[in-house]
C-alpha cells in the first residue's frame, strides 16, 4: 500500500508539472529498500517532487502541513489533527484489497476528507487546483464544531495531560 500511494502522487505530480509535491513519512527507511527502487527513480526524474529528509528539526512535520496548501495522506493523526485545524486535507482510505477501512468510524460529516479510490482522489486533486479548496470554510467550521469542538488550538498535549492528572488524582482517592 505504500508503494502503491507513492505512485499514486507521482501520477498526480505528473499531471500536474506545475504543483509542487513534499513527500514526509514517519522515517526515510522506504529509500533505502529496493522494493521502492523504481519510486525512487520516479521522484528523482520529477523535478516539482522532493523527499523531505530533516528528521532532526522538531514538529518538521507541523511546519510542512502549516506551509502546505494541501496535505494528502494516508490515515494518520496528523491528518485529523490539519483537518481540525481548517487545513486542505485528503486521506486516502482504500488499498490494494479494500476500499474503505479508517473512515467508516468517523462521523458522517468528516466524509468529505475521505476518498476510496484513485479516481475519486483524482476528481478531489483536480476540484482542489479548480477551486483551492477540498471542503467549503461553511463544512469546515461545522466540522470544527460538531466534531472536533473547536479544540484546534494547538493545546492538545496539555488538555490530555491536564486529563490524565485529573484520572490520577481521582484513582488515588479512591
Amino acid at each position: 500500500n505504500d508503494i502503491r500511494f507513492r505512485e499514486e502522487i507521482l501520477f498526480l505530480a505528473e499531471e500536474y508539472p506545475k504543483v509542487e509535491f513534499i513527500f514526509r513519512g514517519k522515517n526515510i527507511d522506504w529509500l533505502e529498500s529496493k522494493f521502492h527502487k523504481a519510486v525512487i527513480d520516479r521522484i528523482s526524474s520529477l523535478q516539482n517532487v522532493k523527499v523531505d529528509i530533516e528528521y532532526t528539526e522538531k514538529f518538521r512535520s507541523y511546519h510542512l502541513c502549516a506551509n502546505a496548501d494541501l496535505i494528502i495522506a494516508n490515515p494518520t493523526s496528523l491528518a485529523e489533527e490539519c483537518a481540525s485545524a481548517g487545513m486542505n486535507v485528503i486521506v486516502t482510505d482504500y488499498g490494494i484489497n479494500y476500499t474503505q477501512n479508517i473512515s467508516e468510524w468517523f462521523p458522517e460529516v468528516m466524509q468529505d476528507y475521505y476518498c476510496h479510490s484513485f479516481e475519486e482522489l483524482k476528481e478531489m486533486f483536480a476540484t482542489f487546483i479548480q477551486k483551492n479548496y477540498v471542503i467549503s470554510k461553511e463544512k469546515k467550521d461545522n466540522i470544527k464544531a460538531e466534531v472536533f469542538s473547536n479544540f484546534s488550538n494547538g493545546k492538545v498535549i496539555e488538555r490530555v495531560q491536564d486529563n490524565l492528572k485529573l484520572l490520577y488524582e481521582e484513582i488515588n482517592i479512591k
